[in-house]
């Protein structure tokens, strides 16, 4: 097939990737072979920070359809750098004009559960709840649990349903619901992570649950 990207005139390579229909790969990305690149005199790579091998793999499937190589070292002059956890500052400091990464510094304020929780509380404490009342009750366990087990004692969350999700954890791993019960608190004692009203019915994508990262930056 031709290169499945378009290129964009400027002082540095930009790469518009195309959308094709009989892409269909189930395999890992160690056995997609690399595509063409978009030009003769390009060349074209990516960096994973990831130490476990199937972390982004349909990210580097893609990658390497449209023509990117994978690189195992920080300081090659990759053209992606797909960070598994935070991004070292250091790295930044060194970026090349043609060069991009997939986090912000300090992401984990709002990429974390609790951090993004703790945030959250912040911002109503400044603004005020009516301008921040979006996001069901949640409880940093095992900080809030005082705050968690008063709920749970109140007639308001006598059929609620809450979700709890650990600390440090992704792809639904770990996360368990509960219905309300005098125990729950005691028995959350143990755990780290966030205690969250359940949004019943959730919203679903052709029967699946699903996440939307969007990040926007207000520059004045």
């Amino acid at each position: 097939k031709a290169a499945l990207v378009d290129t964009l005139d400027g002082p540095f390579l930009r790469i518009t990737f195309r959308h094709y229909a009989d892409n269909y790969y189930r395999g890992s990305w160690q056995d997609r072979a690399v595509g063409m690149p978009p030009r003769v005199d390009a060349s074209l790579s990516y960096y994973n920070s990831s130490k476990t091998a199937a972390n982004s793999n349909v990210l580097q499937v893609i990658l390497r359809v449209h023509g990117f190589s994978r690189t195992e070292q920080v300081d090659d002059d990759w053209n992606i750098f797909w960070c598994a956890g935070q991004v070292d500052p250091q790295v930044l400091r060194g970026l090349k004009a043609f060069q991009l990464v997939n986090k912000f510094p300090k992401a984990s304020s709002l990429t974390l559960k609790s951090n993004l929780w703790s945030n959250f509380q912040r911002m109503q404490r400044k603004f005020g709840r009516q301008h921040f009342d979006y996001m069901p009750s949640t409880f940093l366990v095992p900080l809030q649990l005082d705050q968690l087990e008063t709920c749970l004692q109140s007639a308001e969350y006598s059929e609620t349903v809450w979700i709890v999700k650990p600390a440090a954890a992704y792809c639904g791993r770990g996360i368990s619901l509960h219905r309300t019960r005098p125990s729950l608190a005691d028995d959350l004692r143990s755990q780290k992570g966030v205690c969250s009203v359940y949004i019943d019915p959730p919203f679903l994508l052709n029967g699946l649950k699903s996440d939307i990262r969007l990040y926007v930056l207000v520059t004045s």
